[in-house]
């Protein structure tokens, strides 16, 4: 996923929409049975990129983080509602420092 997207990010005419959160209930399936979410996804990321509406298409981004008492904050870019955690727990999580 981060290659993906830092492809995405850095090649003109590239985007690149998550699934991630549109698990389905089989956990050894990876590809999602909300293909209609999907496509609204790409819908409007068309819309951005070609037609230059502004419309709210992209995935939530880690910002920054920092690491205070023994917890990790993280900060996101492209939250347009809310990040929700299944349980108010963060399983299966990574952070990427470069």
């Amino acid at each position: 996923r981060e290659i993906q997207m830092r492809v995405a990010n850095t090649t003109n005419h590239v985007g690149l929409v998550t699934a991630i959160d549109l698990p389905d209930p089989n956990p050894k399936e990876i590809h999602p049975k909300e293909k209609k979410k999907i496509g609204e996804r790409l819908a409007l990321l068309a819309m951005n990129m070609i037609y230059g509406q502004n419309a709210e298409c992209n995935s939530p981004e880690m910002k920054s983080y920092k690491i205070k008492d023994n917890r990790v904050i993280i900060e996101f870019a492209h939250v347009y509602d809310s990040i929700k955690f299944k349980d108010n727990v963060a399983k299966g999580f990574e952070v990427l420092d470069n």
